[in-house]
């Protein structure tokens, strides 16, 4: 069942402001890029001011080196994700023993929308990792830093007239998406006094792993926090969506979610070759809830969301 206010004036907002949107143009956004028109680029961004600890197999090292792969259009479209200031930044965190390969398909889906997407290699948790990504769950209380690192150098990026993105990223508008280990990152970044980036005006948790947010010796998870749009599958064994319901029902609204149907830890967010149809929905769900509360089109949610709950997908919204 779907609960949410009323939103008359926002609605009759909305379609006005297809004439007069934040870059100026008098008609309606075009259609979305062809995803194989998207960029990918992996950058290598090294934070010299934190350390990467040691640990089985690894002697640490100074700095922390975040291989950052990057998905964005040729040029700004125009689009809800872009106005006058820039495109809105959508920073995507990988799970325990993730690659930011596996994101491919999502990232370029959100960058044919306009979004600039950015998803960090973070050092220890990585399937990469040195030593085996096993022994590095510990470093979870480095990785918001590490988000935070990669906001920064977008921004820096942006302000780079050498750089290809250069006036890409607005400053703000800026989104997090955090998988399993990254849902509990973005919970940290976004929730806990240690770590919360007032950036960050919207967060997707798909199938956060909230049960290791012990490892931040920082407080409880604050009820106050961005947007939240909570994401599970109900074949999920690694983490239950109940825990996802537990971390919904404990977040204040806007809070979405959503329990996808045959849906598993994996299929609903990662790709490996072919993109699972689970994908789609996934996709559909997040470019409604950025296009809201990134660019304030409020009259994108109801639809969506109302379509998953016809399709026969759980959905519980306060918007």
């Amino acid at each position: 069942m779907i609960v949410r206010a009323a939103k008359v004036c926002a609605l009759l907002l909305a379609a006005f402001a297809l004439g007069c949107s934040d870059g100026g143009s008098s008609s309606a956004p075009d259609a979305p890029l062809p995803v194989d028109s998207v960029q990918s680029e992996v950058r290598t961004l090294v934070d010299g001011t934190r350390t990467t600890p040691a640990k089985p197999g690894f002697a640490g090292a100074a700095d922390r080196t975040l291989a950052t792969r990057l998905w964005y259009a040729p040029e700004a479209p125009r689009s809800s994700a872009c106005g006058r200031h820039g495109c809105a930044l959508v920073v995507l965190a990988h799970g325990f023993g993730g690659s930011t390969m596996r994101f491919d398909a999502y990232g370029r889906y959100l960058a044919a929308r306009g979004y600039v997407v950015a998803a960090p290699s973070f050092p220890l948790t990585n399937d990469q990792a040195p030593g085996g990504s096993s022994t590095g769950l510990p470093d979870l209380v480095s990785q918001p830093g590490d988000v935070s690192f990669v906001i920064d150098q977008m921004l820096a990026a942006s302000a780079d007239p050498a750089d290809v993105l250069h006036d890409r990223v607005d400053g703000a508008r800026i989104g997090v998406m955090g998988h399993s280990l990254g849902g509990a990152t973005v919970a940290a970044l976004t929730r806990l006094d240690c770590c919360t980036d007032p950036r960050v005006g919207a967060v997707i948790a798909v199938a956060p792993a909230m049960y290791v947010i012990d490892l931040f010796a920082s407080g409880a998870v604050r009820a106050a926090g961005p947007p939240t749009l909570s994401l599970t599958g109900d074949l999920d064994t690694a983490v239950p969506s109940h825990f996802v319901r537990t971390f919904f029902d404990g977040i204040d609204p806007p809070r979405i979610y959503v329990q996808l149907v045959g849906a598993t830890h994996v299929n609903l967010i990662e790709n490996y070759g072919d993109p699972s149809p689970l994908l789609v929905p996934t996709e559909e769900a997040s470019a409604a809830f950025l296009a809201s509360y990134l660019s304030g089109d409020d009259g994108d949610l109801a639809p969506t969301f109302d379509a998953l709950a016809g399709a026969g997908e759980t959905v519980d919204a306060d918007y």
